[in-house]
């Protein structure tokens, strides 16, 4: 421990330290500090300036030429421009560098919304409704507006169990993307923010991809070129080993580009159908009638069969069809047919000039039960009643 001299030595020494250092402080001159922006773009390091008014014109000019540009597009300077202060005593700072830097590195950015499939971004539009109507448009490629309309309403309602149908018909259950679809808001550049009819023609032509195809017989280069969309050019820069001046041969393996959807639109529906369910007919001989000529001897109506359907489909295609439920709407009813009286049959008697009397002459009309009639021809003229 210091004795009461000692300390009183030690607080001497520091006065007289600090006396020093602010009599060397003061004669250089920079008694009093100054401070300075140092100027961030994009969270990387431009330069610093005493007075970022400058700069401020600069991008203020540079969103006032694009908004001239771009009319429908909002621009934020802020996000990605950046001043953070220091408290310095050297006033040399190279303000050209941070200024040159923002001239030369700041592009304009507008705010859009990004379209996301599978984790990649896909596209960039004007607006979060541009971003929805992107994705309606996309699943209407495969649905009518009518029934994609009732979805929506049903989609709306509180869940409910919801009775099923009773007429032939049939109505979406569920739609899905193949793959998790994302909207998020983001800052690009105004060129790369497309229209909605550009997104979805863009989305509808798909992604280009790399494949293996194996060749057929009596295939050629050019032929199998035309046959992916692509000209002979860009399959022999896929195949640099392939020569178009020889041949290939039949299984020989090869790099093509086709184009395969970003996404599908896979839909589930419940249809209902009816099936017609015959009654049973039985027929058989009538000694009153030729040979080999049948009579009806039962007759009835068809029943209806009801069937309920579960039904996949993929880009508007059928994948799947499973029964759920089937149900008999109406059972089919069979009855004999009601036979003409005897007397009825005696009246129907006729003349025709010309042939024999007591000649038989089957006629193929039936009385309203369905039996065929037997007609007596007779010599002279027809009997009275």
């Amino acid at each position: 421990m210091f004795s009461s001299k000692g300390k009183g030595i030690i607080l001497l020494m520091v006065s007289v330290i600090l006396v020093l250092a602010g009599n060397r402080v003061t004669a250089a001159g920079i008694s009093e500090t100054t401070t300075i922006q140092h100027v961030y773009l994009n969270d990387e390091f431009v330069g610093s300036v005493t007075d970022e008014t400058e700069i401020e014109n600069i991008v203020a000019d540079k969103v006032e030429e694009a908004q001239e540009d771009y009319p429908d597009f909002t621009f934020d300077k802020e996000t990605q421009l950046k001043f953070v202060p220091e408290e310095v005593f050297d006033e040399d700072i190279k303000e050209d560098q941070a200024v040159k830097g923002i001239q030369d590195q700041w592009h304009v950015k507008a705010e859009a919304y990004e379209i996301d499939i599978d984790n990649q971004a896909v596209a960039y539009v004007a607006s979060k409704e541009d971003a929805e109507d992107v994705l309606e448009k996309i699943i209407l490629l495969y649905v009518n507006e009518e029934e994609y309309a009732e979805y929506e309403s049903g989609t709306k309602e509180s869940e409910k169990d919801v009775d099923p149908l009773k007429e032939p018909g049939s109505r979406i259950l569920d739609i899905e993307f193949s793959l998790p679809v994302t909207l998020k808001e983001t800052m690009v550049y105004p060129e790369e923010i497309k229209s909605v009819d550009k997104t979805l023609s863009m989305i509808k032509e798909g992604k280009e991809v790399k494949t293996i195809y194996e060749a057929k017989e009596d295939e050629d280069l050019e032929a199998i070129a035309a046959r992916h969309d692509m000209d002979l050019d860009q399959l022999l820069e896929l195949n640099p080993g392939q020569d178009e001046d020889k041949g290939i041969k039949e299984g020989e393996r090869l790099y093509v580009t086709q184009r395969n959807p970003y996404v599908n639109v896979m839909v589930e529906r419940e249809v209902f159908k009816e099936e017609r369910i015959p009654f049973e007919k039985k027929v058989k001989e009538d000694d009153e009638l030729p040979k080999g000529e049948l009579i009806t001897d039962q007759i009835g109506n068809e029943g209806i069969l009801g069937f309920t359907y579960n039904v996949s489909e993929t880009n508007g295609k059928k994948i799947s069809e499973t029964i759920v439920k089937k149900k008999s709407r109406k059972k089919p009813k069979q009855k004999s047919p009601e036979k003409a009286p005897r007397s009825f049959l005696h009246r129907e008697a006729v003349h025709i000039h010309g042939l024999q009397m007591g000649a038989i002459f089957p006629v193929s009309r039936a009385s309203a039960g369905g039996s065929f009639i037997k007609v007596s021809i007779l010599h002279g003229q027809p009997p009275g009643p």
